[in-house]
């Protein structure tokens, strides 16, 4: 019986329980703010776990409404609180993935 849990644990979780899991910790970090969380659920619509993805800063804060200054600093927190991860150019590219290692 606890061979059979131990599997179930070992068990990579899908990416529909990682996605979940990214947006209850999103809701509720104390440390990301109501920019950083509409910055997140933007690119959450667009992200996916495997490849990284063209997102240009000029264009969120176009569709948010937001200085462009306002997104980068969004960005930051996020990757700093683990739920980005910046695509092959770093922070300074445009490139993007939601973390495929969240809660492992």
């Amino acid at each position: 019986m606890a061979t059979k849990r131990a599997k179930e644990r070992a068990q990579p979780k899908s990416e529909e329980e990682l996605r979940q899991g990214l947006n209850a910790f999103v809701a509720t970090s104390r440390d990301l703010d109501g920019v950083d969380v509409r910055v997140y659920v933007y690119m959450s619509a667009r992200l996916n776990f495997r490849e990284p993805v063209h997102v240009a800063q000029i264009e969120m804060a176009t569709m948010l409404e937001r200085q462009q200054t306002h997104i980068s600093r969004a960005l930051r927190n996020l990757v700093a609180a683990g739920v980005l991860v910046p695509g092959p150019d770093g922070t300074r590219g445009s490139k993007w993935l939601l973390n495929p290692d969240y809660g492992t």
